[in-house]
């Protein structure tokens, strides 16, 4: 798991990225829990991880937000999911 650490989560982005460009047709899709109002350790002063998502996975769409443009999408919601509600508070 990369979830806090940004070079191995870059690493590995690295990799699918240079996978996936050897195909003219492709789908990048998962739970990457990047959250686009803060990194997962909220002392990271850097740029948001999925700032960078953006700027190397170019020509890419988040399909999220284009098909639920008012909605957060947050998948790890201590605030709505009863199974996690006692740990730290989280949303992403």
């Amino acid at each position: 798991e990369s979830l806090a650490s940004r070079d191995t989560r870059k690493q590995q982005l690295t990799i699918i990225h240079d996978v996936l460009e050897k195909y003219e047709h492709k789908i990048f899709c998962g739970d990457f829990n990047f959250d686009s109002s803060r990194n997962f350790d909220e002392r990271d002063k850097n740029p948001l991880e999925n700032d960078w998502m953006i700027e190397y996975f170019q020509g890419y769409n988040d399909i999220w937000p284009l098909l639920h443009p008012n909605e957060k999408g947050y998948t790890f919601d201590t605030e709505e999911n009863g199974m996690i509600k006692d740990h730290r508070p989280e949303r992403m």
